[in-house]
């Protein structure tokens, strides 16, 4: 029989931003459905989380270097 250890003896050090995110996603969808674009399930997503009380940016502006060399500068957005 497979046994698998107690989620409280596993390290997971990002576990209540991971569950708001997911949740919030899930949220979003069963509130919006689909079809809309993009934008409008990034701005969703963004109030379901700030109603969690959570933060954060949108997108956030970086530059993009090639071999230490900066190509452009652009609207990133956040995580990735």
């Amino acid at each position: 029989m497979l046994e698998f250890e107690s989620e409280d003896t596993i390290p997971f050090p990002h576990k209540e931003i991971t569950e708001a995110i997911i949740g919030s996603s899930f949220e979003v969808y069963n509130h919006l459905g689909y079809g809309f674009l993009h934008r409008v399930y990034q701005r969703s997503l963004q109030v379901e989380l700030t109603r969690r009380g959570f933060s954060g940016d949108l997108e956030k502006r970086t530059i993009v270097r090639y071999k230490e060399v900066i190509c452009r500068r652009v609207r990133r957005r956040h995580g990735r």
